[in-house]
């Protein structure tokens, strides 16, 4: 017999460890946020407000983009920002021209202070890890990331057909 892990044993074990990662392990390091919610503000708060085109403004289409979401996910997650103070949320003329998101001064605080707990956190398991491992380990996993979404591709156009 081989020690070898069967497809089913492989595929639970992605199944689990996305999971995880996604899960209560990582909840435990953002303070009063949602990992949805904390990679939103990260992006919003990530704006440049001396730009001259943006002034820190993240649209929520650019916003839904970024975190492959719909619209309406998205902007359950900008006005559950808004309600903890963490953003104003606004619009360009009658709206239509699109709404937006600005971090607001205790929003830059909040996401200050988490990321960094957040780093001294993943230092210490990049350090145990090793920088090296990290790194390949990003890069499997987006090339994986690649490779699941091409098959849901395939899978959905495949139904489409039928």
């Amino acid at each position: 017999m081989s020690d070898l892990p069967t497809m089913n044993d492989i595929t639970y074990e992605l199944i689990y460890q996305r999971f995880l990662i996604n899960n209560e392990k990582l909840r435990k390091h953002l303070t009063d946020l949602t990992v949805e919610q904390y990679m939103a503000l990260h992006i919003i708060a990530g704006k440049d407000p001396a730009d001259p085109v943006y002034a820190g403004r993240t649209y929520l289409n650019d916003l839904s983009v970024s975190l492959k979401m719909s619209i309406h996910r998205t902007s359950k997650i900008v006005a559950a920002l808004r309600d903890k103070g963490l953003i104003t949320w606004s619009h360009d003329g009658d709206g239509a021209d699109g709404t937006y998101a600005l971090i607001t001064p205790e929003g830059r605080i909040f996401i200050d202070n988490q990321e960094k707990n957040l780093k001294d956190y993943y230092e210490r398991v990049i350090r145990k890890f090793g920088r090296g491992n990290i790194i390949k380990l990003l890069q499997m996993m987006k090339e994986l990331e690649t490779v699941l979404n091409s098959e849901l591709e395939e899978t959905e156009e495949t139904e489409d057909d039928q």
